[in-house]
């Protein structure tokens, strides 16, 4: 069974989260800083004193992501929004089989199926590939900016060009986040690494 543990990059204090069995996705409402969890029994968010409580979702979630609303995925691959104690089928996507994904400043929503990466605005149903790429982590940074990590570097979606602009030639990433301040920490095997300067590329 698969627990959940936080680690403060400031304080180097650890711990368990304790009340979620197979917790598997993990996200933050950052305006919020809110933490909630998905795993084998539903939604769960973590209090101020980090215990978990269940909120009115029973799925399996396998992912788990914040913008706004919480989007998840569960272990049919489908892909749900949860608004105000409401769950609803994300229907830009209704039908087709979703492993991860992310919305981005401009409400693009990326969505990885088995490592291909795609890309539908919110609010239609017009999904665009980026076929060409094999990917292993999609992020935003705390902008809502989309970093996309492949098997030959990392990539940032440039709207203008509604294309992939590479940034670095880092591979093998299991997963990527940012902090307030643009530095990446990311997962390489089972290495948790913290860079001390942002990932640079074009500014709007």
């Amino acid at each position: 069974m698969r627990g959940l543990a936080f680690f403060n990059l400031d304080t180097k204090s650890t711990g368990i989260i304790e009340g979620i069995r197979n917790a598997s996705g993990v996200t933050v409402d950052q305006r919020r800083n809110r933490v909630y969890v998905g795993g084998a029994d539903g939604l769960f968010f973590l209090n101020d004193n980090k215990v978990s409580e269940q909120l009115p979702v029973k799925d399996n979630i396998q992912y788990l992501y914040f913008k706004d609303v919480i989007f998840f995925v569960n272990k049919r691959r489908e892909a749900y929004r949860f608004d105000y104690g409401v769950v609803s089928p994300l229907q830009e996507v209704q039908g087709i089989a979703i492993d991860k994904l992310i919305v981005d400043d401009e409400y693009n929503m990326f969505f990885l199926q088995n490592r291909k990466l795609f890309r539908v605005k919110l609010g239609t149903r017009a999904v665009n590939t980026h076929e060409r790429f094999t990917v292993d982590a999609i992020t935003v940074d705390f902008n809502y900016k989309p970093f996309v990590s492949t098997t030959n570097g990392l990539y940032v979606y440039n709207k203008y060009k509604y294309a992939l602009d590479k940034v670095s030639s880092i591979v093998d990433l299991k997963e990527l986040v940012f902090n307030r301040l643009g530095e990446p920490i990311y997962v390489v095997e089972d290495h948790l690494i913290k860079l001390k300067n942002p990932v640079t590329y074009l500014h709007d």
